[in-house]
């Protein structure tokens, strides 16, 4: 792509290196394949569900819901794109380990409602 205002190369940048002139719309390239890059989805969602699944985990079963709810956005995320985002690697560990805690938690729950009622 080419600046409208000099005519310089800007390669997909926002603004041109020569002349500073924001440039409308740039396309980024992938120059492995020679074609431009596909947008990516939004991890940080994937990201936020796990990391409430992991402070929900303490209340047991909301905990593991929101948990599963993370992992399985996470793989759809890795099938839809790919296993390129730090973010939805980090995101699948806090849900296993959401999944672990909240596991723990309903056991607990579970015993601690049964000493109370069963004393």
């Amino acid at each position: 792509m080419n600046c409208q205002n000099c005519g310089m190369n800007v390669d997909g940048n926002a603004c041109c290196p020569r002349c500073g002139v924001p440039i409308s719309n740039p396309v980024k390239y992938d120059y492995n394949h020679n074609r431009p890059m596909v947008r990516q989805g939004n991890p940080t969602k994937v990201l936020v569900y796990c990391i409430l699944s992991l402070v929900l985990s303490r209340f047991g079963i909301v905990g593991m819901i929101f948990s599963i709810l993370g992992f399985r956005k996470a793989n759809a995320y890795i099938a839809a794109y790919g296993n390129i985002s730090t973010q939805v690697q980090i995101a699948r560990g806090l849900a296993i380990v959401g999944m672990v805690v909240g596991l723990i938690a309903t056991f607990l729950w579970v015993f601690a409602i049964h000493y109370l009622i069963f004393r």
